[in-house]
């Protein structure tokens, strides 16, 4: 199956205005690409405008206010030659185990019918999943996770309705049960259909964004988790000692773009993942960095504790992602030191 290769491509991207999206928006259009953005609004299209003025008729607009509609994408999809699908619930918004779930099952699956229905043009779906989709947080097994595994433990959690509701269990069978309802429904239309399919499963996403916000108060998802665990009041050893695996938004939104660029990425799912951390580390790596960045600066960061051990028990088989897609990461070092310098130059500090 073709990869795409044209370096003026058109390629339908959902979830455009999210902290990934819009990375994933600036690296297809700096590859030369043409976008199509489907956004909900006319004020969600007028924010991508501001933000891409220079792309010009290289950024184009579908208006879809219901994505799990039937239909939603039927006219979206006609003439594009790729789809980059990254709308996904988010945690903490929806209240019930069917919220998550439909929102996530449905809105892939509708890109999905949308594709073999119009999407005569497309060679490939790229979708942004988790690697919630093959490990449960609440698991603290000692192990490695590859892509042949499956988040089998959250999507028992909230098939029992003796369980409580849990968001992030909700959260994590959703992405789960999305990328399996994606696959089965590929392999039932695969001989009808010319495209082929690619799965990215990033871990926590930090970084800087392409979106310069007035102030620290504005953020949202995974760059507040970061901002609050560097900046928040109330540090305590516990805290500090807490930890997971991440990786920059900006490798994920290459991830993504390569994902449709490679001949072999197809019909694969690719762990995205840096490596684990603690938040000590982070305060201790930000402390360094304030120091050379902003010398002046009254703004200052707690110690922590300097006896704080990474012990994150969990770590993923990477080698696809480097291999099929050439992907070498960032580190923590220079993570920080860029997020902290949009932070000095925005004012924030």
């Amino acid at each position: 199956m073709p990869a795409l290769s044209s370096p003026t491509s058109k390629v339908l991207v959902t979830g455009p205005n999210g902290y990934i999206g819009l990375w994933v928006v600036k690296t297809l259009l700096d590859r030369g690409h043409t976008v199509r953005a489907a956004v909900r609004s006319e004020t969600r299209a007028k924010d991508l405008k501001t933000l891409f003025s220079s792309a010009g008729n290289r950024l184009e607009f579908a208006i879809v206010e219901d994505m799990l509609k039937e239909g939603a994408f039927d006219e979206a999809v006609k003439g594009v030659d790729a789809i980059q699908h990254l709308a996904s619930p988010i945690v903490g918004k929806a209240q019930t185990n069917e919220e998550y779930i439909r929102s996530a099952v449905d809105g892939t699956l509708e890109i999905f019918k949308s594709a073999l229905k119009n999407g005569s043009t497309v060679k490939r779906i790229v979708t942004t999943s988790s690697t919630v989709a093959v490990w449960s947080v609440y698991d603290q097994e000692v192990k490695t996770f590859t892509e042949l595994d499956w988040n089998e433990q959250d999507v028992a959690w909230v098939k029992d309705e003796t369980k409580s509701f849990d968001h992030i269990a909700a959260y994590s069978a959703s992405k789960t049960l999305a990328e399996r309802a994606a696959w089965d429904f590929y392999n039932t239309h695969k001989q009808e259909v010319k495209w082929d399919i690619a799965f990215v499963l990033p871990s926590m996403v930090y970084g800087p964004s392409v979106h310069s916000y007035a102030s620290p108060a504005e953020l949202t998802g995974t760059q507040k988790t970061w901002w609050d665990g560097v900046v928040g009041e109330g540090k305590t050893k516990e805290t500090l000692s807490q930890g997971a695996n991440w990786v920059d938004v900006r490798d994920v939104a290459e991830a993504q773009v390569r994902a449709l660029e490679r001949e072999d990425a197809g019909n694969e799912r690719f762990l995205v993942v840096a490596e684990s951390y603690v938040w000590q580390e982070w305060l201790d790596l930000s402390n360094s960095a304030l120091a050379s960045l902003s010398p002046g600066s009254a703004t200052r960061f707690s110690q922590g504790f300097s006896d704080i051990k990474n012990q994150v028990p969990t770590t993923f088989d990477t080698s696809k992602v480097k291999r099929i897609l050439g992907i070498t990461y960032r580190t923590k070092e220079e993570t920080t030191k860029d997020v902290l310098a949009q932070a000095v130059k925005l004012g924030w500090i």
